[in-house]
């Protein structure tokens, strides 16, 4: 580790485990939607995402009438 970092060689380190808040939430969220969701943040007020899986088109297309439903109301 020291000869990489001597060396300017990025050491690559494990990512911060998630906090029961935001497990918490893709839970709820995998739950409400039926597929995996998984939230990634980057860190600070650097913001983040929200992914979610889906296996086929007609899951897709399942999906987003829930979001877009959720949108109308």
């Amino acid at each position: 580790l020291v000869r990489r970092e001597r060396d300017g060689a990025q050491v690559k380190t494990r990512p911060a485990d998630k906090s029961a808040v935001v497990k918490d939430l893709e839970q709820k969220l995998t739950r409400s939607l039926g597929a995996p969701v998984r939230v990634v943040d980057r860190g600070g007020d650097k913001g983040g995402k929200i992914e979610i899986d889906y296996g086929d088109l007609d899951d897709l297309d399942r999906l987003l009438d829930r979001l877009l439903a959720s949108a109308k109301n």
